[in-house]
């Protein structure tokens, strides 16, 4: 009798290992689909869902690996984040979303895109030049709405 129930334990357990080998490769199969047909797609598609030309797309990837920023990690790769970002923030879409389309943990989508999105905030010096407040443009300066906001000189918060 002891030995029956040990089979049926080992059994059990053995097709939960199973199914759970399954489900995950079944989800690194249609993740590792959907980022090939994200590369593979012609720039017009890749504008479409990504918000940005296919050559753009892979020099984004590149800084943001390049510099450290980003790192693969053992189940996603730099590509993959950058590309979950780039779908959430151009299609306004949601981690539960993202989740289907991805086959990953909603902690794990967020976790991605706030990697992506500090990564991007720190090249901010390498790509955005901040105004030096001389030159004005005559409108603003001539509009009380908004010249109080650009008068270096006033120190109004």
């Amino acid at each position: 009798m002891y030995a029956t129930y040990a089979t049926i334990l080992v059994s059990v357990y053995h097709c939960s290992n199973y199914l759970e080998r399954s489900i995950s490769n079944e989800g690194d199969y249609e993740r590792h689909a959907l980022m090939e047909r994200l590369t593979l797609m012609d720039d017009e598609d890749c504008y479409n869902q990504l918000r940005m030309r296919k050559d753009a797309f892979t020099r984004l990837v590149n800084i943001l690996w390049g510099t450290g920023c980003l790192r693969n990690s053992a189940y996603s790769n730099v590509e993959e984040q950058v590309a979950k970002f780039l779908h959430i923030v151009s299609h306004n879409l949601r981690n539960r979303i993202m989740k289907f389309h991805f086959k990953r943990s909603s902690e794990t989508i967020s976790c991605h895109f706030h990697q992506v999105l500090r990564a991007i905030i720190s090249l901010d010096d390498a790509f955005l030049k901040q105004p030096d407040g001389l030159k004005c443009p005559q409108e603003i300066k001539d509009n009380t709405k908004f010249w109080p906001y650009f008068n270096l000189s006033n120190k109004h918060h």
